[in-house]
């Protein structure tokens, strides 16, 4: 039975909010919504009256951000 759980899982996406996806990503709600309409930004599903993102494709989206380099000859304050 487990082993039919973690097909399901495999199968059926988790579907996050809005409101989580601005907590997880820490963008405000208009950049979304503007980087969405732009192409730069994984697109919503509609359910109803709401919408929802798919948790994999904003985990793959975070991902995808360059990282910061940092400045190796300031590793820390003296």
């Amino acid at each position: 039975m487990s082993n039919n759980n973690q097909n399901l899982n495999d199968i059926e996406p988790t579907l996050i909010t809005l409101k989580e996806v601005v907590r997880r990503t820490t963008r405000s709600r208009s950049s979304i919504w503007r980087d969405i309409h732009s192409g730069r930004f994984p697109i919503p599903i509609k359910i109803g009256a709401r919408v929802a993102f798919k948790s994999s494709e904003i985990s793959e989206w975070i991902e995808s951000r360059p990282r910061v380099q940092l400045n190796p000859s300031h590793k820390g304050v003296k």
